[in-house]
């Protein structure tokens, strides 16, 4: 059996160019509409990150209770102190005053001071404004102070929270900054040390003629140990 091949007709003249120029028209449109397709998509990606970019801001101003925010400020909710702590007297100048005159002559003391007298020295050593806050406390536990002010709002109430840690240096209290958190925000430390320490030299004031050897940090109780009278 033969296999025959078969020819292709031949194309007219009229057609190959009908076809030549169809293709040409095509490579034009792909020309112009590349440049315009990447735009379009430069565009889209920078809309949704800046879509992304004002979500989490508004979430991390939502999480701060100062501010209320549509929608995300629904899901906060007002923090909480690890346990609540009644400020009351006796004052700091007087527990000390008061164990001071039970210390026998030229013998190192030991002052107790009790988050209750702690979280009263810390509310009157806050600025003027004081009166615009709500609760202010301290609560001790496990070598940290957890300073609690409550920043009251509207609707729902937010708070500055510190867990400092504090310690002996040159014989003076001073304190290292652990954990800060405003509402349910955590944010960077350091960027409280400017307010916390000048509160917490205030508030404890009444130790400035003392030099103290060493420091600890009980359940509800502060140890102040080795307290002597400062000799300059």
């Amino acid at each position: 059996m033969t296999r025959t091949t078969e020819t292709p007709a031949p194309v007219s003249p009229e057609v190959k160019t009908m076809v030549e120029e169809r293709v040409r028209q095509a490579l034009r449109g792909r020309r112009f509409l590349g440049p315009w397709r990447s735009c379009c998509g430069c565009l889209l990606l920078n809309l949704c990150l800046g879509i992304i970019f004002a979500a989490l801001i508004a979430l991390a101003l939502a999480k701060t209770g100062l501010v209320r925010v549509p929608f995300f400020s629904r899901f906060y909710e007002p923090p909480r102190p690890s346990r609540w702590v009644t400020p009351q007297e006796p004052s700091l100048e007087s527990v000390i005053n008061s164990q001071l005159a039970r210390q026998r002559k030229n013998e190192p003391l030991t002052i107790r001071l009790t988050e209750e007298t702690l979280s009263a020295a810390l509310r009157q050593a806050l600025p003027p404004e004081k009166g615009r806050l709500g609760h202010v406390q301290v609560a001790l536990s496990d070598g940290v102070m957890e300073i609690f002010v409550e920043l009251p709002r509207p609707e729902k109430s937010s708070a500055l929270r510190l867990w400092i840690i504090p310690f002996v240096e040159n014989g003076s209290v001073s304190f290292r900054v652990k954990r800060v958190e405003i509402g349910e925000l955590r944010i960077w430390h350091r960027l409280v040390n400017a307010f916390l320490k000048p509160a917490a030299s205030q508030s404890l004031e009444p130790l400035q003629n003392f030099s103290i050897g060493d420091i600890s940090v009980q359940n509800g109780t502060l140890e102040l140990k080795e307290v002597h009278y400062r000799s300059d």
